[in-house]
């Protein structure tokens, strides 16, 4: 059973700010469960107004507004109005590599995709917020913006399926799914290149310190000949420590992709 409900702007059915408005307005009158409006204008092509959304929270027909929009004037914006107001909404960013300026400017929490690979940043970075250790709150983003690296040099596809993609090769590797292959008509995201190189930190901290955090190692996947080698698709892979081998195999098809990852001595 449901205990709150997020919801975008209307898609597909375009109309104007009035129609948005009146959106959420009815999906209210409809339920009794908390309402968060979600912000994703580069899924729905609505941005929505700041100035509504906490009219709306005055109103009581929003709880709280997830902000994905990667808009940091609108979302600050909105922090400002939204404390005028009394803060009757609660705010999200989704914004995975700009969480420490959303704390800094109010926000109330984070949802960020990318906490599917690391929980634990995130975590122990809105407990250093809280504890207003800001400069550990700026080294976990520090790490956190590299780790996004990964989304940046996927070349089997573009968008939602670099993106979520690169995210679900991730925890494929991880061992958490056991395909990285999206929703058609999306394909995987492969490796361009059966030689990887292993980037990592001392002691496989990712940024540091790292009191919580499981050791995480980049691998580059890029061609064979290519010297220096060329970045084709960048992954985190959590469980591998510094001096590890990691043997590439190739795969179906001749393709010179992930097929599977054995690590040893």
């Amino acid at each position: 059973m449901a205990s709150t409900l997020v919801a975008t702007a209307p898609f597909y059915a375009l109309g104007g700010p009035k129609e948005t408005e009146r959106h959420f307005r009815a999906i209210r009158e409809h339920t009794d469960l908390p309402l968060f409006a979600y912000d994703l204008p580069v899924c729905v092509h609505t941005k929505l107004d700041p100035t509504m959304l906490v009219r709306l929270g005055k109103d009581g027909v929003l709880q709280g507004v997830k902000d994905s929009s990667g808009d940091d004037v609108s979302f600050r914006w909105l922090v400002l109005e939204n404390e005028d107001a009394g803060h009757p909404l609660q705010l999200l960013t989704g914004h995975e590599v700009c969480v420490d300026g959303a704390y800094l400017a109010g926000a109330d929490g984070s949802v960020p995709g990318l906490a599917n690979l690391d929980p634990h940043s995130y975590v122990e970075q809105w407990k250093a917020a809280q504890a207003g250790d800001w400069n550990r709150v700026k080294e976990i983003q520090d790490h956190l913006a590299r780790l996004m690296f990964l989304t940046r040099v996927v070349k089997a596809t573009v968008g939602f399926g670099a993106g979520v993609g690169a995210f679900k090769t991730a925890l494929w590797q991880m061992g958490v799914f056991n395909t990285n292959q999206m929703r058609e008509p999306r394909p995987a995201a492969r490796g361009r290149g059966r030689r990887g190189h292993r980037r990592g930190h001392p002691e496989g901290r990712p940024h540091g310190r790292g009191r919580s955090h499981p050791p995480v190692a980049f691998l580059r996947f890029c061609k064979p000949a290519q010297v220096p080698p060329a970045p084709a698709f960048l992954l985190a892979v959590p469980w591998l420590t510094p001096g590890d081998k990691v043997l590439f195999e190739k795969g179906k098809g001749g393709v010179h992709g992930i097929s599977r990852i054995r690590c040893g001595a």
